[in-house]
């Protein structure tokens, strides 16, 4: 299954794959109860799980999908408080 690695709180956790179009996809995660990352959550250069699959340019190259200098660190406009 294609997913996406969050980091919360120090914690690895699966965001799975919920859309896609020619030039995006988008990943979904729940918040769990009592999870917290008070200074935001990350995303690591290595998140991105295709699941044996590939990604494929209009040329028909394969695509390398490492998130590089896209990783996130931090994103103070992210932080996660799941209530407990």
């Amino acid at each position: 299954a294609v997913q996406l690695e969050l980091n919360v709180g120090g914690h690895r956790r699966p965001a799975v794959l919920d859309r896609t179009s020619a030039s995006t996809l988008g990943f979904t995660y729940q918040v769990q109860w009592a999870e917290r990352d008070d200074d935001g959550i990350s995303i690591p250069a290595d998140a991105l799980e295709l699941g044996g699959g590939s990604v494929w340019s209009p040329a028909g190259a394969i695509v390398d999908v490492g998130l590089g200098d896209h990783a996130i660190d931090n994103a103070a406009e992210h932080k996660v408080h799941g209530g407990g």
